[in-house]
């Protein structure tokens, strides 16, 4: 089955998704009489981008036994994003970082190893971004050295952590 193709979902596409999952939040008829608006477009992908990581989660390690599914999860997945340009997988992979940073804290944002994992899933974010820096023809040598040194500067927070 070939990845859907197209423009960006819109709002109301994005709730009806979520509606048919079972996941979509409970508008305030006051503030949304007609419906999701274009600027709940990010809430509603973060909601469905949650939902997709649970179930692909539940179905790869079904009630945490051995990952039987992760190889098809992962072959869909590869499917899906190995005709995305290579910029564009490079920020997603640097997005999801971002996200596992944030919520490797989120229950626990005291615990050391939680903060030094933190800090390291900061560290590849940074490293992916300046490897997307390198592969532009016109890249920027100072935001090259930015990503180089945030990336430093994470992983020698997370050795602190640790040590």
């Amino acid at each position: 089955m070939p990845p859907a193709r197209g423009r960006p979902a819109s709002a109301r596409q994005l709730y009806q998704a979520l509606a048919e999952l079972g996941a979509a939040p409970e508008p305030d008829p006051a503030l949304r009489p007609t419906g999701p608006k274009p600027a709940d477009s990010a809430l509603l992908l973060g909601i469905l981008l949650a939902k997709v990581e649970l179930d692909a989660s539940a179905r790869a390690s079904p009630e945490g036994n051995r990952p039987r599914g992760l190889a098809r999860l992962l072959r869909g997945y590869t499917a899906a994003v190995s005709s995305v340009h290579d910029q564009t997988r490079l920020q997603l992979i640097t997005y999801r970082l971002i996200r596992t940073s944030v919520e490797t804290t989120l229950n626990n944002p005291e615990e050391p190893y939680a903060q030094a994992a933190s800090h390291a899933a900061l560290a590849a974010a940074h490293l992916t971004h300046a490897h997307q820096l390198s592969q532009q023809q016109d890249s920027n040598p100072t935001a090259l050295g930015s990503a180089l040194h945030a990336a430093q500067s994470e992983l020698e927070a997370a050795k602190t952590l640790i040590e």
